[in-house]
């Protein structure tokens, strides 16, 4: 009777041996340079209506509170960063772009094809990756 695998073959624990040959890199006609993103943001809503910017208008609550020691109120702290308020647009990163980051973070730079054949005795599947 053949031993369980401990860890699913997701971990590379497999019992199947696969061979890989005839493997070829193809750089592909890449014609496109990289543009980075110039430009601004779009300026942030203002979605709380008329409130005060003003920290010291939200005091810490009075001694019906508990105050829990050595605990960061990121909320009621004094510690804003510079410009916190800051609503206008903003210079865009210029690795920035559609959700995910620049398109172009997703070209095709390079080409791989391989043979990859099962030499084992046990049936099993190989997912290349690099």
């Amino acid at each position: 009777m053949q031993d369980a695998p401990i860890f699913n073959s997701g971990f590379g624990l497999f019992y199947a041996d696969f061979d890989y040959s005839d493997i070829k890199v193809a750089r592909t006609n890449r014609n496109r340079l990289y543009s980075p993103r110039t430009g601004n943001t779009m300026a942030a809503p203002n979605l709380a209506g008329n409130f005060t910017r003003n920290p010291a208008d939200y005091p810490f609550p009075s001694n019906e509170f508990e105050h829990i020691p050595l605990f960061i109120y990121t909320y009621l702290s004094g510690l804003l960063p510079p410009n916190a308020f800051e609503t206008s647009a903003q210079p865009v990163l210029p690795s920035s772009g559609e959700p995910g980051g620049n398109p172009q973070l997703y070209d095709v730079m390079y080409t791989l094809t391989a043979t990859i054949r099962n030499t084992g005795d046990i049936v099993g599947n190989e997912v290349p990756q690099l």
